[in-house]
């Protein structure tokens, strides 16, 4: 074997994993923002969430020989959610190596192998991150339905959104059967901000109705006086950007409010490399496997905040 084992396990750790890491969500326009603003976990066997919701405290006006009785009740609480689990793994084949003598060559090798495992993990998370009840198969991520629409997920980090109280533990999803309008995006920007009392930041949906979106901001007269705001596929809408997904499944329009919903990574397995390891002996084929693991979850202490419109039918 031109490069011992030992080596390229180096040069994988110390070359390649930190920039996959840094790099990793950077193709994906929804992931990398959902990222941004990942709350920090200390791991355990459930991703726990800590909760402030209601407006419990006793109060209201009063006269001077009024009683002031207070009545005790729970405003924080917490959401327990699963771990999910992902992996990506490759191989290098002795042959490859022998073809690839230089160590410039070996490195660009390792790049091609690991950018692979990079892309498969991402791609197979944000796939899931637009299906609804992904969730408990094979330990897929929770998506973006599953924290929103609690006719799909009923039960969502611990909580019965069906029980009497729980509603609002879930966003708003609005079916409407009909060519995107203006006025259906800004009534679901508005309910979106009335709990929480912040706008969404992100408005995500598919290219076609990113597209209809855009010749509608063109037809405001005010719009136009912003050429500035235009960005390559971004557009802005209130305070927030508007961009599209592939992944956005057709009629859909996503309002997402990234103080309350993000992607967050186990503390202990976030991009953790397994090592290249000569598996010759029990494949009977003279290669190297290497495997990446990610673990995290896609949650939401507030889904409330967040909104989901449907059946757009120029999409």
């Amino acid at each position: 074997m031109i490069t011992a084992v030992s080596e390229l396990n180096t040069a994988t750790n110390v070359y390649i994993m930190p920039a996959l890491i840094n790099n990793i969500w950077k193709d994906n326009n929804v992931l990398e923002r959902l990222v941004k603003k990942q709350k920090r976990v200390d791991g355990g066997t459930k991703l726990r969430v800590n909760l402030e919701y209601g407006t419990g405290a006793s109060g209201g006006s009063y006269a001077k020989t009024d009683v002031l009785a207070i009545t005790p009740s729970e405003i924080l609480g917490a959401a327990e959610f699963d771990w999910s689990h992902y992996w990506a793994g490759n191989s290098i084949y002795i042959i490859d190596e022998l073809q690839n003598k230089g160590k410039s060559q070996v490195i660009d090798l390792l790049v091609a192998k690991m950018k692979n495992i990079q892309n498969t993990i991402r791609l197979k998370i944000e796939t899931d991150l637009f299906v609804a009840t992904t969730h408990g198969v094979s330990n897929k991520i929770w998506s973006l339905r599953d924290a929103i629409d609690k006719t799909v997920t009923a039960t969502y980090g611990g909580f019965d959104r069906s029980a009497v109280g729980a509603t609002w533990f879930a966003g708003t999803v609005t079916s409407r059967t009909a060519a995107l309008e203006y006025s259906f995006m800004e009534s679901m920007y508005n309910t979106c901000t009335e709990i929480p009392k912040e706008s969404p930041q992100l408005i995500v949906t598919t290219k076609i109705l990113y597209e209809a979106y855009w010749k509608l901001a063109l037809d405001m007269t005010g719009f136009l006086g912003r050429p500035e705001a235009i960005g390559a596929n971004v557009l802005p809408f209130g305070k927030a950007e508007v961009i599209y997904n592939p992944n956005v499944v057709a009629g859909q329009m996503w309002f997402l409010n990234l103080n309350h919903i993000f992607l967050t990574p186990h503390p202990d397995d976030n991009f953790v490399f397994s090592g290249w390891e000569d598996v010759t002996a029990s494949t009977g084929q003279r290669r190297l496997d290497g495997r990446v693991f990610w673990t995290g979850g896609l949650i939401s202490d507030m889904p409330i905040s967040c909104g989901l419109i449907t059946g757009l039918t120029n999409a």
